[in-house]
């Protein structure tokens, strides 16, 4: 289904909206009639990152990311370097080439969003979840949402396990400010005006946790683990007004310090088969098979037995597999294994001390 947008063209002319059908090639366009200065950026236009220079004094900041399937950063690249607590922001075309894992991982956070059809949405979609399955932070902004053409994202990143606000139909093209919003919401700190007419519809994600609204009622700003939805777009054809790039800058502090993913420990196998995170409350698991046989990633819930000398994790009855692990904390240790009916992964981790945080929501 084609995208339906408003064309405000007429509206230099005699002050009269007309609306029509907007082709994909035609979005650049659209912001130009609206006084958006469409200048080239050829530095912008490649799938290399945008650097800008790390500033040793606040090296210890957050490392963040703009990925973004667009012409260039916009102001969030120099409104954030304004706050002392943020370490850099680079930028990166994502439109016809995909970073890879390691690339985004070098990062804390990742801001995407996305204002021309990525080469591969599903790719991409699958590419963030693994990110947050590794424990990054992530924000969605618009038209990530955009479900009924290509210019939106897919994959596992835009389902309900991952995403705070889930694809809808359309965009809105119309202004909407700032409505009802949560102040006790360390994103909403000092957060007055927000306005803006790029838009989509979303639908709230079950478990996320609403934090804004736009007047108009369409949701604003969600979370959902250590993702967060904010639903305007911020790339170079901005037409925001407001705190936008202060929401931004609040939200990046809030994944860095108040985000609750799903688990609160992981494990990694010494030989590379396997690594596991559990929640050691809700028994919560999702162990991936990283080589060989059952390669994948496989979710469950299940019991928690917990002494001083050893915590018990084990699948629930029926569960399609038969996860079992065995956390020594004394020792470090930690011994498992998945079974899937076809196959069998183990999992020794000898010294879990020495392992990275793995996993998200």
């Amino acid at each position: 289904m084609k995208k339906v947008c408003v064309l405000m063209a007429a509206l230099l002319i005699a002050g009269i909206a007309a609306y029509g059908a907007v082709p994909q090639e035609a979005r650049p366009a659209l912001r130009a009639v609206r006084g958006v200065d469409m200048g080239p950026g050829p530095a912008r236009l490649g799938p290399a990152a945008e650097s800008s220079p790390r500033r040793d004094a606040l090296a210890s900041g957050a490392k963040v990311l703009l990925l973004g399937a667009d012409d260039g950063a916009g102001p969030l690249q120099a409104g954030l370097l304004g706050y002392g607590d943020i370490a850099s922001v680079d930028f990166y075309n994502f439109t016809s080439t995909l970073p890879t894992l390691g690339q985004l991982q070098a990062y804390n956070v990742v801001i995407c969003w996305t204002d021309y059809q990525p080469s591969d949405p599903v790719a991409a979609g699958n590419l963030l979840a693994d990110y947050v399955d590794g424990g990054g932070k992530l924000v969605l902004s618009v038209f990530a949402f955009s479900g009924a053409d290509y210019w939106g994202l897919s994959g596992r990143v835009m389902t309900a396990a991952y995403t705070p606000l889930l694809n809808g139909e359309y965009d809105h093209y119309t202004w909407a400010n700032l409505g009802t919003y949560n102040a006790s919401s360390p994103i909403m700190q000092g957060i007055t005006t927000i306005g803006d007419d790029f838009r989509d519809f979303t639908t709230l994600s079950p478990g996320a946790t609403l934090v804004a609204s736009w007047s108009d009622g369409e949701n604003l700003v969600a979370t959902k683990g250590c993702i967060v939805g904010i639903n305007l777009y911020p790339g170079p054809y901005y037409d925001f007004s407001g705190d936008v790039v202060a929401l931004y800058h609040n939200t990046v502090n809030y994944l860095m310090t108040s985000c609750v993913g799903l688990y609160d420990l992981s494990f990694k196998d010494d030989y590379g088969r396997s690594s596991v995170c559990v929640n050691s409350k809700t028994g919560d698991w999702q162990y991936s098979v990283l080589s060989g046989l059952g390669k994948g990633i496989y979710k469950g819930k299940g019991s928690v037995t917990k002494t001083a000398a050893q915590w018990s994790f084990r699948s629930a009855a029926g569960s399609p597999q038969l996860f079992l692990l065995t956390y020594y904390p004394p020792m470090s240790l930690a011994s498992g294994s998945l079974g899937g009916g076809s196959f069998v992964s183990s999992l020794y981790d000898k010294n879990t001390k020495d392992d990275t945080f793995l996993c998200g929501p």
